[in-house]
Order: C-alpha cells, then structure tokens, then sequence
C-alpha cells in the first residue's frame, strides 16, 4: 500500500521565549500545550498545523521526495487533504532532550487516511521527531 505520511527528519519548530529564570517544569509545561496544541490541529485535518514549523522546514516522505519551505509542505499537504481525511488515532507522549534554547522531541503516531472518493484506508504509524527552537524574545 502507497504510504502518504511525512517523516520529518529535520525540523524547526517555534515554541517559546526561554530565560534563565525560567525552571525546567515550566519549560516542559510550555513545552507539552505546544505539543498537544500542534497535534490538535494536525488531527483536525486542516494545514494549520504547518504554522508550527520554520520557514525552511526539510520534510521526506515515504518515497524520499524531499520538500524544502514550509509553502511548500503547506502545498503538499493541502493536495493529501483534497483526496483524504485524516483519522487521528493515537499519538504518545514524547521523549524530550533539553538543551539551552531547544528541545528535542520525538513521538509515535497512529493514524487512517481515508480517500474521499472510496473511502479505503490506509493506515499509517510513525515516529515523529522534532527539534523545537525558542522563539526570539
């Protein structure tokens, strides 16, 4: 079966102002509503959820074509969306390394793509991985 998903391999993501006055815990909190919020509107099936990447996001998918710019991944994904709904399973809490200014992030997902027109599925699992960058003060 064709797989429709992106793998992002490397990608930036705004989330956050970071001071040194801020502790862990509340980085993470920021962190998690971030997260949870991008996953909320990934599963509404719109592109909203391209807002949460950097101008120069790099995404390959599972044939290993490459789109470079967020215009770009908006164009795809607005094409995959004429022709299919998406069904939202299930996505895990992520693993997280801090850094100073950035985390890294990575998740599984469950997800259905159903075509529009048949209304066949294909399933799709995944790992989702991130690195999220703080926004400029």
């Amino acid at each position: 079966m064709k797989s429709l998903f992106v793998i992002p391999l490397s990608i930036l993501l705004v989330l956050f102002s970071y001071s040194p006055q801020q502790n862990d815990e509340k980085i993470l909190e920021a962190f998690l509503e971030q997260f949870d919020e991008f996953y909320g509107l990934y599963g509404e099936g719109t592109t909203e959820f391209v807002d949460f990447y950097a101008g120069d996001v790099i995404t390959i998918d599972t044939k290993g074509k490459i789109t470079i710019g967020q215009d770009e991944y908006r164009k795809s994904w607005a094409g995959v969306l004429e022709r299919y709904d998406i069904e939202l399973l299930e996505f895990t809490a992520p693993e997280i390394v801090f850094s100073k200014d950035k985390i890294v992030s990575y998740n599984d997902y469950n997800e259905y793509f159903i075509s529009k027109e048949t209304g066949d599925s294909i399933r799709g699992r995944g790992t989702w991985i991130a690195l999220w960058q703080k926004e400029g003060d």
